[in-house]
């Protein structure tokens, strides 16, 4: 059962730390291609395809899940992207506080359409 849950642990972890280095990345972007992104729908499209390329991305490194348990592959599925919208939602929070300028990772939607596609695709392709 332990093996199971740090299982779950790692593929959150996997998707968390991609995320947080893309969160940093995109503050290097220059100001004016960013706001090019700043409609919603636009910005969903862009993070969700970005999500998705990345999860299929990361099967080149890590080929399989780390989780066998169909079940807990599930659980994944539903469990990392919200995980990990939280905590970027409180790494944008923290940055708010120090009056650091918001990129779309740093709100709950977006961190949350992300992680979700992808854990998405590395479920659905995974051997």
């Amino acid at each position: 059962m332990l093996g199971g849950i740090l299982s779950v642990v790692a593929e959150v972890l996997l998707n968390g730390v991609v995320e947080l280095v893309l969160e940093i990345a995109t503050r290097l972007i220059p100001e004016s291609w960013r706001q090019k992104l700043d409609r919603a729908f636009l910005a969903a499209i862009f993070w969700a395809l970005l999500g998705a390329a990345l999860g299929g991305l990361s099967l080149q490194i890590l080929p399989s899940m780390l989780i066998a348990d169909e079940e807990k592959r599930i659980v994944t599925l539903v469990v990392a992207p919200l995980v990990v919208g939280l905590v970027m939602t409180t790494v944008g929070a923290l940055r708010r506080r120090r009056g650091e300028a918001l990129v779309r990772l740093d709100t709950f939607a977006f961190a949350w359409l992300f992680a979700f596609a992808f854990t998405g695709v590395r479920y659905l392709l995974a051997k």
